[in-house]
């Protein structure tokens, strides 16, 4: 500022990939810090609410991971300008908003779990309705993770050193998850009733959060796989698993 002579711009939070989808709620997590994550830019809705130990600005969806395989930084399709995507790490913390849902709504988000040497046996709350239920992550000692929703667990499994793109939908009574585009779900249940609490986001998980967003409807399979493909994970996956059967 001193040598420009004027002031520095003030940092704003760019999703590009989820401006078009028509979104309730939308969180990038790109937040150098502060008490809350900011909106996506151009959404006026709440702030989300960071709660306890949370490292900030680390690789985010489609920028690598900072070590490993991943460790030099690219730039991501749901970052802005082309730039590195940013996200948060949960250490002892959780994000919360007391934004009213719907009867029927959508919930979307990223997780990630960590590189394969931390493997261990843990899980922890990827979200936390305000009906009380929850979508949980359980990671094995293979470093393997899967879904479950109180007893009900997916049978299928996904690399917990990549990045997942989870969706739960609410729509008639009925919870549905699917995991990184899916057309079918991974999880089905009835859902409970509502109460005057606050959705949570992370407790008691060890990892990071990325993208979380909130829709006052339920999402089609088509949107779910609209916002998978934009990410550009879909083509890394192919071109990594070409990798591996090459190797």
């Amino acid at each position: 500022e001193s040598v420009a002579r004027k002031q520095r711009d003030p940092a704003v939070v760019v999703s590009t990939a989820y401006k078009d989808a028509r979104v309730m709620a939308h969180w990038p997590l790109d937040d150098l810090g502060g008490e809350t994550a900011k909106p996506n830019h151009g959404l006026t809705h709440a702030p989300l609410r960071i709660a306890g130990k949370v490292a900030r600005y680390l690789p985010g969806v489609g920028s690598g991971s900072g070590c490993g395989e991943e460790q030099a930084l690219t730039a991501s399709p749901l970052a802005s300008h082309g730039g590195i995507n940013r996200a948060m790490h949960l250490v002892d913390g959780h994000f919360e908003t007391n934004l009213a849902l719907p009867a029927d709504f959508t919930v979307a988000l990223w997780y990630w779990l960590g590189e394969r040497s931390g493997a261990s046996v843990r899980e922890g709350n990827v979200v936390r309705l305000p009906s009380g239920q929850t979508l949980t992550v359980r990671q094995d000692g293979n470093h393997r993770s899967y879904l479950s929703i109180g007893d009900l667990a997916s049978a299928s499994h996904q690399r917990a050193d990549a990045w997942n793109f989870a969706v739960l939908v609410q729509e008639k009574g009925q919870i549905r998850v699917y995991v990184n585009g899916g057309a079918e779900p991974e999880l089905e249940t009835a859902s409970a009733e509502s109460k005057p609490a606050p959705i949570r986001f992370g407790e008691g998980l060890e990892g990071k959060l990325d993208e979380i967003a909130l829709w006052n409807r339920a999402l089609d399979a088509a949107e779910q796989n609209l916002l998978w493909r934009n990410s550009g994970m879909a083509d890394k996956r192919a071109k990594q698993a070409a990798a591996r059967r090459r190797a």
